[in-house]
């Protein structure tokens, strides 16, 4: 960073301060390293790197009135707080002038899966701090590390100003994976997962002691998230699509509302492995992520059908279970655990029970193959349970999902009993509600 030229007028004003009637400086970067400049960034800013290429003039009075110039990052990288991803590598270019900063060409992220914009900026701090401009998502990968991954497309504007901007647009997120962590886990530590009537518990960013940054920003976001989106961990394994509206007034919280719902699914109650055959999550426009659960799961015992249903608040959710035909209380948890009904418990409640330790052992057994093999083998779905045989032992069933493009499911599965049994599924979404 160097000034190539500078010159100033000076004058001696009535009180005998000197005082500078006119300016002119050019400044030339080539090549400036922007990590040197971290300790100047605000406080929203953990890291910045990259290096800039610029040529400014500015001429006039005090302060200038005429700025001229160019500039280019390159190999740019920055880290916002609160955001556990960095934005990089960045590319930009851009020219300045007396009204403000215009970025011409904006790239965020690979040739593959970017963001590409123009923005315009008038001055910070002057009355034309008007900011305008586009940016455009193109398969940008968005990571949260340990608990979430995905595909963003789409496109959003940019109006306001400097102070107060707004952003507007749509989205949509897609192959998306989202790993539950347990309770107590590392990812746990900045999100916080409302289980109760106490605000405090409730499903929120780590709150910092300084103002958000976002505090001025205005939001109007149509966000999609498409089919082939998987929700694990917990005994949870869900693929799920739905779209949401996130809106935020300047000094106002985020409000969502919108509807997920699951395509296709499985749910452990008690070691037992439940179908999910519906399962809405409706967000009502409020500021907390407390969505309305309406679910109903299916387990098959015997010639027994169990109905899980779960509804209600996530912070109050009530779980109640029915059953065709219908049974009582006492022998739809005798199920659930035994396998049997009631008046059948009794000597062979144990070796009942190490068929039941089998079943938990089974879903383990699928998450710890979709853990290990999820990510090295081109499938989408991974399900290793065991299933009542006809002579009311157990056998163990494997199934392997894939989506051949958008709109097609594949899925094969193999039951390993006396008889072993073989089945292909396929599954066409006519149009994107059928």
């Amino acid at each position: 960073l160097s000034v190539r030229s500078s010159r100033a007028e000076l004058r001696r004003d009535p009180s005998g301060l000197l005082t500078s009637r006119s300016t002119q400086v050019d400044v030339v970067a080539h090549a400036f390293d922007l990590a040197s400049l971290q300790a100047f960034t605000p406080d929203s800013n953990e890291a910045i790197q990259g290096h800039l290429t610029a040529d400014f003039s500015l001429h006039g009075g005090n302060p200038p009135t005429v700025v001229r110039g160019t500039f280019a990052l390159t190999d740019g990288s920055l880290k916002p707080a609160g955001i556990n991803q960095a934005l990089a590598p960045i590319v930009l270019s851009g020219t300045a002038n007396a009204s403000g900063i215009v970025v011409e060409e904006l790239a965020v992220g690979p040739a593959d899966a970017r963001v590409d914009g123009r923005l315009g900026l008038g001055w910070p701090g002057t009355d034309s701090d008007d900011l305008s401009g586009e940016l455009h998502f193109a398969g940008y990968t968005l990571r949260w590390p340990g608990v979430a991954k995905g595909k963003l497309e789409g496109a959003l504007a940019l109006s306001g100003s400097f102070r107060a901007p707004s952003v507007a647009g749509n989205l949509v997120l897609s192959e998306v994976s989202i790993q539950l962590p347990e309770s107590g886990a590392a990812e746990m530590k900045e999100i916080r997962v409302r289980t109760g009537g106490d605000d405090s518990d409730a499903l929120s960013l780590r709150e910092e002691e300084s103002a958000s940054p976002l505090d001025p920003v205005a939001l109007d976001l149509d966000v999609e998230l498409k089919s082939n989106s998987w929700v694990r961990g917990r005994g949870v394994e869900a693929e799920i699509k739905g779209a949401v509206d996130v809106a935020k007034r300047p000094g106002g919280a985020l409000t969502y509302a919108g509807v997920l719902q699951t395509v296709r699914g499985t749910y452990e109650i008690y070691g037992r492995r439940f179908q999910i055959q519906k399962a809405r999550a409706r967000l009502d426009g409020g500021g907390e992520l407390d969505p309305i659960l309406d679910v109903r799961a299916l387990h098959r015992v015997r010639a027994i059908r169990i109905l899980a249903l779960l509804e209600g608040r996530l912070s109050d959710p009530r779980l109640r279970f029915e059953s065709e035909p219908e049974l009582s209380e006492t022998d739809i948890a005798s199920y659930l655990i035994l396998g049997r009904p009631a008046s059948e418990a009794g000597a062979r409640d144990q070796a009942t029970l190490q068929s039941a330790a089998a079943q938990i052992g089974a879903g383990l057994a699928g998450n710890e193959l979709e853990r290990v093999l999820g990510s090295r083998l081109p499938i989408d779905l991974i399900d290793v349970r065991f299933e009542e045989g006809e002579a009311r032992d157990k056998e163990l069933a494997v199934g392997v999902g894939k989506y051949v493009g958008e709109r097609t499911f594949l899925r094969y599965d193999r039951r390993f009993g006396r008889e072993p049994v073989d089945e292909i599924h396929a599954e066409y979404r006519l149009t994107p509600r059928w």
